[in-house]
């Protein structure tokens, strides 16, 4: 068992922490002491870990919904759960795809500890959102708990609007309404998108947020196609009652440089899924699929962003296909599609492909999340 695998044998309650690194954090240290030794006084919990008593009584007065106190001012666990803390540092998806594929998610309480270290890229929210609003549909109790001030960056942009009603969201807290791109002008744009209710003004919006936020606005009518094109999938294809979301925000990495990421996120069937659903004559190599091989599935969806042609009796697909071609013609991008298990990459650099791949064996989510990455010169 692995120092960041902490599984526990006793019944009731047990409970299973995903430590965020190597190194324990506060939050954990408390609740491996009181899932290891039992029922003890904030006091003792204190002496134990090393920590000043205020600040574990902090801790547990924040985490009503797994702890209780007893009449003797003791604290012990009061669930069955599976907490599962969220590293420091910016996420990218592919480390929380790593996280998630890691997990054992056969508890009845599954917990997302996200602290205000934790900074999510775009491409990772959309995926963290997507599975717990999965989660949402087969399992009794799912939790997210931000501390405060990393919930109050993401509530401000009305991105928590986006998670299933069943889903708890911690803490308890009304909606700041004075949200504009997170509260920095430079940093993010956000905006969620009702199927039945199509926003004309959505791509054009973006594409002068893109022009702020790049150094060449060369690009931002190419930005204003993949937009308006995917966006269009979500309303036509998404087939759920739950808003998806359109984000845009400006990256610094040591290794690539500037960059501006753009999510397009639903929560329904997928693209794929969709077009098979509703195959009859017209989508017939779409029907043909067999839809529990997520391998073909990423080939055909590659198909489909090389082609452009989904069916055997029009040119249908053309829309994932001028996708392509528009981020291609940015120069160096990247663009990912994420639906069911798998996902499908590409990579572009000075305007030619240069790479494309695909993960199988990933954690099932709904709905289809396309993420295109532009680096800056």
């Amino acid at each position: 068992m692995s120092g960041t695998d902490l599984k526990i044998q006793q019944l009731p309650p047990h409970i299973h922490v995903t430590a965020s690194s190597e190194q324990t954090n506060l939050f954990e240290e408390i609740l491996i002491e009181l899932r290891d030794n039992g029922p003890q006084k904030a006091s003792v919990i204190a002496r134990k870990i090393n920590t000043p008593k205020k600040e574990v009584n902090k801790w547990l007065y924040k985490i009503p919904y797994i702890v209780e106190k007893d009449e003797h001012q003791k604290w012990s666990l009061t669930d069955d759960a599976h907490i599962i803390n969220l590293p420091s540092g910016w996420i990218t998806s592919i480390a929380l795809e790593q996280l998630l594929n890691r997990q054992d998610f056969d508890f009845e309480h599954i917990v997302f500890f996200i602290s205000k270290d934790s900074r999510l890229l775009l491409d990772a929210a959309a995926i963290l959102f997507a599975f717990v609003n999965g989660l949402a549909s087969v399992k009794p109790q799912i939790t997210l708990h931000f501390e405060k001030e990393i919930y109050n960056y993401w509530n401000r942009m009305d991105a928590l609007e986006v998670l299933h009603p069943e889903i708890s969201v911690k803490p308890e807290e009304k909606r700041d309404t004075s949200h504009l791109r997170g509260g920095n002008q430079n940093l993010v744009e956000f905006q969620s998108v009702d199927i039945n209710s199509e926003d004309v003004d959505l791509p054009s919006n973006f594409q002068k947020f893109f022009a702020e936020l790049a150094s060449d606005q060369k690009d931002s009518g190419k930005v204003h196609t993949v937009v308006s094109e995917l966006y269009s999938n979500v309303i036509q294809h998404s087939a759920t009652t739950l808003p998806g979301f359109v984000a845009m925000q400006r990256y610094k990495s040591p290794r690539r440089g500037k960059h501006i990421q753009t999510v397009v996120s639903d929560f329904g069937g997928g693209i794929i899924q969709t077009l098979h659903d509703d195959a009859g004559d017209k989508f017939v190599d779409v029907g043909n699929l067999n839809m529990s091989d997520a391998k073909a599935l990423a080939k055909f969806q590659l198909k489909m962003l090389e082609r452009g042609k989904y069916t055997s009796k029009d040119n249908g697909g053309s829309g994932l296909h001028s996708i392509r071609e528009k981020v291609k013609a940015c120069g160096n991008a990247d663009l990912v599609i994420r639906q069911s298990n798998y996902k499908v990459t590409l990579h572009f650099k000075e305007g030619k492909q240069v790479e494309q791949k695909i993960k199988t064996g990933l954690q099932t989510i709904n709905g289809t999340h396309v993420c295109f990455d532009f680096y800056e010169k």
